[in-house]
């Protein structure tokens, strides 16, 4: 009885043990993958166990094969990128403009300093002329000038580039020439004869302040510039006196007039020509002129004396005695 009790639960054990071994043949685990949060792929590793069933009568060994996913440790460790922003600042690129200076230009016309006027007084052509009269005309005139804190004394160069009338007078001891120019500008010359010789005895200037003078102090007053007792462009009666040098006559509040191309000729009413007469010239031309005399006659003495130091050795040779024999 013992004996069919142990061998009932044998058998029991063993049919147990056949169905489990079923049971786990037909039941077969499903792999455990594990993702690792990486952007490496995962690497899965299948490990088989062996599962071994005795029987008393038949062996019978079935393998069981259980996936075993080993994670595998991998260093996922992401190395973050930082981009530091560009600190460099480009600087605009600034065209600065050139400065442009404009400078006045101031524009002295060299005919206006020496433009030759022509005056016969009187204006009457029809009648022979007592006064006869050419010359270019400048002023150097002195007046006060507005500084930037106090007032300056300044000096103008006026040139007489043309005239708006003239007029004059005759009589037998004084002849005179008044010119108007600049609008209210007038300029009188005023000749003397005695004992036959006549000069320029007197000049008066009235002028006024105007746009000619630069900064000038504003002053609507009437300026008045002379000089008298004078003994200028000198010569006899009957003939005329020239100049074609710069002749520089001072009047008083420090003015002054320069002639070029003079040439004048009062008392002239018994003169047959309406052109000038026999002119006397001034010491500059004369100077001028003669400075050329020296240097052409030193040339020539020069030229002279080598061409007879030339002849004399040339003459010294040909005459030259020869050696005479014994």
């Amino acid at each position: 009885m013992q004996k069919l009790f142990i061998l009932g639960l044998f058998i029991a054990l063993v049919s147990s043990s056949v169905i489990l071994a079923q049971t786990t043949d037909d039941t077969t685990p499903l792999p455990v993958t594990t993702t690792l949060p990486s952007t490496t792929e995962p690497v899965t590793t299948t490990t088989t166990q062996s599962t071994k069933t005795t029987d008393t009568t038949t062996t019978t060994t079935t393998k069981t094969t259980t996936p075993t996913t080993t994670p595998i440790t991998t260093d996922t460790t992401t190395r973050e990128t930082t981009t530091e922003p560009d600190t460099t600042t480009t600087a605009p690129t600034t065209t600065t403009p050139k400065a442009t200076t404009t400078t006045p230009i101031v524009t002295t016309t060299p005919a206006a300093a020496d433009r030759i006027f022509n005056f016969t007084v009187p204006k009457n052509t029809s009648v022979s002329p007592c006064l006869k009269v050419k010359f270019s005309l400048t002023f150097d005139i002195s007046y006060k000038a507005q500084g930037e804190n106090s007032t300056l004394n300044s000096s103008q160069v006026v040139h007489m580039d043309s005239y708006d009338d003239f007029d004059g007078t005759c009589d037998p001891v004084y002849n005179s020439l008044v010119v108007s120019f600049f609008s209210n500008w007038s300029l009188s010359l005023n000749y003397k004869l005695k004992n036959d010789t006549f000069d320029l005895e007197t000049i008066v200037l009235e002028y006024y302040i105007d746009d000619h003078f630069k900064n000038a102090v504003p002053n609507d007053q009437q300026q008045i510039a002379s000089v008298s007792n004078l003994n200028e462009f000198s010569a006899n009666k009957g003939i005329s006196y020239k100049c074609t040098s710069e002749t520089t006559v001072k009047l008083d509040k420090g003015v002054s007039l320069m002639f070029k191309n003079y040439q004048g000729q009062p008392f002239a009413s018994e003169s047959k020509s309406k052109d000038f007469d026999t002119a006397i010239e001034c010491a500059a031309d004369i100077t001028g002129t003669n400075k050329l005399v020296p240097i052409i006659v030193g040339s020539a003495l020069a030229v002279l004396v080598v061409l007879v130091l030339i002849a004399y050795i040339i003459g010294r040779r040909k005459h030259r005695p020869g050696y005479q024999s014994v």
